[in-house]
């Protein structure tokens, strides 16, 4: 994927083949809310559309939804709300299945002396546990939250302007580690 710069920023590219090595493996990103401000406010929507190209789903949960709504702004609250109907960004039910593995994700954070993840970063990382060997990678720039070596970093991409810049994670789970 060859992403061209705006005049004001610059996104290094990613190979989404290395990700999704098959031709007809299912291909999805659950996307955190972090990561869909960022892509907005370095004007890197392009990513997106580069992204749908490649027929890439995308996802989030439903308090991400309200994570990204919850602004006093209107205008940026407007544009939020456009951009989930742009890209066609669906928001996956709340099951049980979900629940247990934020569970047994916690149990193993607080077993390795991680304590920041949210209970929102919680949900994320079970949703992301139940679709881990879909194709479905998690998209954040909050990497503090999903400390390595349960979480696997697999790409990131890096959003750049004048001023300041972004990494985003492409992450999944490594199951072994919930066994030990």
């Amino acid at each position: 994927m060859k992403l061209k710069p705006n005049s004001h920023n610059t996104i290094k590219p990613i190979d989404t083949h290395k990700l999704w090595p098959k031709k007809e493996s299912n291909k999805a990103i659950l996307l955190d809310a972090d990561a869909i401000i960022s892509i907005m406010s370095f004007d890197a929507t392009q990513l997106m559309d580069t992204f749908l190209k490649e027929e890439i789903s995308f996802y989030i949960i439903h308090p991400i939804s309200i994570e990204l709504l919850k602004t006093d702004n209107v205008k940026d609250r407007i544009k939020r709300q456009d951009f989930l109907s742009k890209y066609n960004i669906v928001s996956l039910p709340m099951i049980k299945k979900q629940l247990d593995y934020a569970l047994d994700i916690q149990t193993w954070l607080v077993k390795n002396k991680y304590f920041k993840a949210s209970a929102v970063d919680l949900y994320l990382a079970g949703t992301l546990m139940q679709y881990n060997k879909s194709g479905v990678y998690l998209l954040t720039g909050n990497i503090s939250d999903f400390p390595r070596p349960l979480f696997i970093r697999h790409a990131n991409i890096l959003l750049e302007n004048k001023n300041s810049g972004k990494l985003l994670y492409f992450l999944n789970i490594d199951e072994n580690e919930l066994t030990l």
